[in-house]
């Protein structure tokens, strides 16, 4: 439970500066939509996969460790990419 507790925490914390920071690599207000309507998007299909995997492995430590990778790369290549919105979806 303290995961979520940080988890969320933190990206509540960074979710109103997200639209902020792209504006800032030139991305129009529908482009920003786009790309903030996509992490719904990718948990509401990746979610059960993980559920299924620690699941079937019964490793849910291991996996929730793997999620929390994941995200974390995900994240820190964003600041990688070159700062146009096509080069986000590459």
């Amino acid at each position: 439970k303290l995961w979520y507790f940080l988890s969320f925490g933190a990206f509540a914390c960074i979710t109103p500066f997200l639209p902020l920071f792209y504006r800032q690599w030139g991305i129009t207000a529908d482009q920003v939509g786009f790309v903030n309507c996509l992490r719904p998007l990718v948990s509401f299909m990746v979610t059960p996969l993980w559920g299924a995997a620690a699941d079937a492995s019964g490793r849910h430590n291991a996996i929730l460790f793997t999620m929390m990778l994941v995200q974390g790369y995900g994240y820190a290549a964003l600041s990688q990419i070159p700062h146009t919105f096509h080069a986000l979806f590459a």
